[in-house]
């Protein structure tokens, strides 16, 4: 059976076909990696991007930056170093981002590449979000070091796959 699992809302299946699935290449073995497989792989990249029409500010990180899909949170968390995190994205004396606030987040096949294998918009606190929105947003704080946590939430449109094997993820819309 290949080293390969695929989460859904629903469901945990363990090999399983990945035909359907539009593939993220992992930048790599970890550096913790044993030199027969399994492998440890570094984890994909993602780019993303704020928007406060309230403010008229925009915010992305300057490059691209570590994925996590998370199974066990509603919210999504968006690592970024204090110093770097903008001014006027949060509620007063919290790390939660406010309502309103557009956020895009895009995936793509290759660290350096232009072909998407994942792309999905969303505005925090809308009434009308799609199911993959989280219920909120919020500054995480990991030393110098920037990462995107997608929180549970994107599991209600997408399902996700990793293959070790392979070194690849991948998303299905569904």
């Amino acid at each position: 059976m290949p080293r390969r699992y695929v989460l859904s809302r629903e469901e945990i299946v363990l090999g399983g076909p990945d035909s359907d699935f539009k593939l993220a290449w992992l930048p790599g073995r970890s550096p913790m990696s044993k030199s027969e497989p399994p492998f440890d792989w570094n984890r994909a990249y993602v780019t993303y991007g704020l928007n406060n029409p309230a403010s008229n500010k925009s915010f992305s990180p300057k490059a691209a930056v570590p994925l996590l899909v998370d199974t066990g949170l509603e919210y999504t968390i968006l690592t970024v170093p204090l110093e770097d995190r903008p001014a006027g994205f949060t509620l007063t004396g919290s790390t939660t981002l406010q309502d309103g606030i557009k956020i895009e987040v895009k995936v793509p096949e290759r660290s350096n590449s232009d072909e998407l294998v994942l792309s999905y918009h969303f505005r925090i606190g809308d009434p009308a979000a799609p199911a993959y929105a989280p219920t909120r947003v919020v500054w995480g704080s990991n030393k110098e070091t920037y990462q995107l946590n997608t929180g549970s939430n994107l599991l209600n449109s997408f399902d996700y796959m990793y293959d070790s094997d392979r070194g690849v993820i991948g998303f299905r819309s569904h």
